[in-house]
């Protein structure tokens, strides 16, 4: 309905105008009014503990149709464009707005996390359920310009957008009473969205885990092209090329300044390296939740050795395991020719691994891909992009600075938020190529 109000779709200049006004409740405060092509938000009282606003809008239809009759409905009632005003508010400017004041008021105000909750909304997502969020210049700015460019759309596709928003919003304010379909209708708001997206292929290793697995298993002793075929065959499967679709879809629409200025100071920003796998993941659980009702899981995994090689090197003798040397002594060789545990053990004792730069980027690759297996090895988030930025001083020293500056940008996107990262890659940008010593850029205390 916003849309068909700015006349984009009017073939005749005689119009029926009529000015409606509705009341919005939000967590949302400021004392200027924001002006859209499909209305305007007028701050009212704020002094409340939950603020109010007028939307005011101007309902323009056609007068006359094609044919010279005129129609009966002159206006509609307001509450629909309101209601789709305050859906667009809320997911532009990431606040609480509905025509519901006691929603507002349950979601921001309360003190108490909310039955079957285990925590206030709140502490779930970013300064969307704040009690207060306060009118910034630049959002005078924002909105407009997202409103104006949402119903330039062609009209198939601002309805798909239109949506994929309103879906996103609701889902948002059921994390207030029901997580587990909060999470389902977020996921549903993106994948709405990729319906139609197919700059992709499905490939064997999209496949289930541990299906796949057992599929390779009794597949072992068949030869290459029985094996390609039973592959294709089950590829074919549609949850897998959704699933595929729905990643894709997100990866793609996705800015650099994701990783860097809307990063900063942010709690736990995505990272780059995480975000696939937790797309997929996010699809899977959706599809248990629905079909299953199951709960959301979590991943625990650990790397026993490495621990040890570690442990060993940093702790004083005295807390040493009994029989530690001779241990590490029968195993100490694992580490001498290139491994994942090699490379690992090697960036944290700062130690340069001698490799050839290429060698040492496969064993980093061998590491991203393993770790969301089942008893895969997980580093955190330090030391994965330490382990990237000792591979690009490797690629630096061989004198290949290109192949180091892509690395540098991947760990700038899988830490995001870092101001020392950024700072190093803004002078590589500007040909201040200096060296890339994980522990002076993440740790420089």
């Amino acid at each position: 309905m916003l849309q068909i109000i700015t006349g984009r779709f009017f073939k005749t200049a005689e119009l029926h105008r009529t000015q409606q006004r509705t009341v919005l409740y939000s967590n949302y405060r400021g004392h200027d009014s924001i002006e859209t092509v499909v209305g305007s938000y007028a701050p009212a009282a704020s002094s409340a503990d939950v603020a109010s606003a007028v939307y005011l809008v101007e309902q323009r239809l056609e007068a006359v149709r094609p044919d010279g009759s005129r129609p009966v409905v002159i206006a509609v009632h307001p509450e629909a464009l309101a209601q789709d005003f305050a859906a667009l508010l809320s997911f532009c400017l990431r606040v609480t707005c509905t025509l519901d004041s006691a929603l507002v008021s349950r979601l921001s105000q309360s003190n108490r996390p909310p039955i079957g909750v285990s925590t206030h909304p709140s502490r779930m997502v970013d300064q969307i359920f704040d009690r207060e969020v306060w009118l910034r210049r630049i959002d005078e700015a924002v909105l407009p310009q997202f409103v104006a460019d949402l119903v330039r759309l062609e009209r198939a596709r601002y309805r798909v957008v239109m949506r994929a928003i309103q879906r996103y919003v609701v889902g948002l304010h059921r994390i207030g009473d029901d997580l587990a379909l909060a999470y389902t209708l977020l996921v549903a708001s993106i994948e709405s969205l990729a319906q139609g997206f197919d700059q992709f292929e499905p490939s064997w290793r999209d496949f289930d885990d541990v299906k796949r697995k057992r599929i390779d298993h009794a597949l072992a002793d068949a030869d290459a092209a029985t094996r390609r075929a039973v592959q294709s065959a089950t590829l074919e499967n549609e949850h897998v090329a959704l699933g595929r679709r729905y990643r894709e879809f997100a990866l793609a629409y996705l800015p650099p300044s994701f990783y860097r200025e809307e990063a900063e100071g942010r709690e736990g920003p995505a990272r780059a390296g995480d975000l696939p796998l937790a797309l997929n993941r996010a699809y899977a659980f959706r599809s248990k939740l629905v079909h299953r009702l199951e709960e959301l899981p979590s991943l625990l995994v650990h790397a026993p050795l490495l621990r040890d090689l570690l442990y060993h090197h940093y702790l004083p003798k005295e807390w040493h395991r009994p029989a530690a040397e001779d241990f590490l002594g029968k195993h100490i060789s694992l580490f001498d020719d290139p491994s994942l545990e090699s490379l690992i053990c090697r960036t944290v004792l700062s130690e340069p691994t001698g490799w050839d730069p290429d060698r040492q980027e496969e064993m980093r690759v061998a590491y991203l891909e393993q770790r969301c297996h089942r008893n895969g090895l997980k580093l955190g988030p330090v030391l994965e992009v330490a382990v990237t930025l000792e591979t690009a001083e490797a690629y630096r020293l061989a004198g290949d600075s290109q192949r180091a500056r892509v690395l540098l940008s991947d760990a700038v996107e899988n830490l995001p938020g870092s101001a020392m990262l950024l700072d190093v890659e803004q002078k590589w940008l500007a040909g201040e190529i200096g060296p890339l010593r994980w522990r002076d850029i993440l740790l420089p205390n």
